[in-house]
């Protein structure tokens, strides 16, 4: 079972728990969509792309909110340079991450950018 849950990118079995493994899970979402590499997408559009198969994991899209598991996913997926997140001033289309003080500069996103 823990070896599946790592497979399909749940996360572990610790103690009964999942621990979510979201940077794994979300890879396998964005290889399989039809997202292009070394292209900026507006957030929204990153979203749309993903849903379909990300439903199990997105909660509050309604209010343009990434969850913890999400956000840290996203973070993770940056630093191993596999998607490039902006802010860009000016644009109406932003999106929350979950607060971390590690990352406190980088709360709300406009683009990302699948490498």
């Amino acid at each position: 079972m823990e070896i599946l849950g790592v497979i399909l990118g749940f996360g572990y079995l610790q103690e009964m728990f999942v621990i979510p493994n979201a940077n794994v899970f979300l890879e396998d979402v964005i290889s399989s969509t039809n997202l292009e590499k070394k292209r900026m997408y507006s957030v929204s559009e990153f979203v749309d792309a993903i849903t379909p198969m990300a439903n199990i994991v997105m909660s509050d899209i309604a209010a343009k909110k990434f969850n913890y598991g999400v956000s840290n996913g996203l973070r993770t997926l940056q630093d191993a340079g596999k998607i490039k997140m902006e802010h860009i001033h000016d644009q109406e289309d932003m999106w929350t991450l979950y607060p971390l003080k590690a990352y406190s500069n980088d709360s709300t996103i406009t683009h990302i950018t699948i490498m």
